[in-house]
């Protein structure tokens, strides 16, 4: 079943539900029961928008040599490629009885998948990366924000070739500007890259 947000206003008190979410809170919600509630700030469309026209930009000014790069097809290969790097990403593997297995299991991938994704083998393991949806109701302000910050570091350290404290001069050049850096996460290390259109 899936559950949408129920908004609550604070009363001094008690948190109720606003009227129109009061029915929907008594079917969900057991009288005496106890709850833990978690605010949920939502992120601005402004901010959803500027990210995916700064990666478009990103990726009509990419270098020469990223043109012939699985990651480099599109802007959207090129958002979730950053997003696996930093580690905004599911995985998923699959223990193989051979590498000769694992081979064929990356072909049966290839055939299978119809978005961009990493695969890694490390002898008979493969090791599927997918980019963690950025949708609205997908990923909340906070989370969001991070990604964001993550996949501008990436592009513009390891693909533009930025460094960080010069990537305010970069993001005025492609026309937008950057608020902060982002903390360094740790890369993964990937074989083989897979990109199906």
């Amino acid at each position: 079943m899936d559950y949408f947000p129920i908004a609550f206003r604070w009363t001094g008190e008690a948190m109720r539900p606003l009227p129109r979410c009061a029915q929907e809170a008594a079917n969900r919600f057991a009288v005496g029961e106890t709850y833990l509630l978690v605010e949920d700030k939502q992120r601005s469309s402004k901010t959803h928008r500027h990210q995916f026209a700064w990666v478009n930009k990103a990726w009509l000014n990419l270098p020469e040599w990223a043109g012939r790069e699985p990651w480099a097809v599109s802007p959207d290969s090129l958002r979730k490629y950053a997003l696996i790097r930093r580690g905004f990403c599911t995985t998923s593997q699959v223990v193989c009885d051979s590498h000769a297995e694992a081979l064929r299991w990356c072909a049966f991938m290839r055939e299978q998948v119809d978005e961009y994704v990493l695969v890694s083998i490390s002898d008979t393991v493969v090791t599927t990366f997918r980019a963690e949806s950025q949708k609205m109701k997908a990923m909340g302000a906070r989370r969001f924000q991070q990604s964001k910050e993550a996949i501008f570091d990436f592009i513009a350290r390891h693909v533009i070739g930025v460094e960080p404290e010069n990537l305010d001069t970069f993001a005025r050049e492609v026309g937008f500007q950057r608020i902060a850096s982002p903390p360094i996460a740790p890369e993964q290390d990937t074989e083989t890259e897979k990109e199906k259109a």
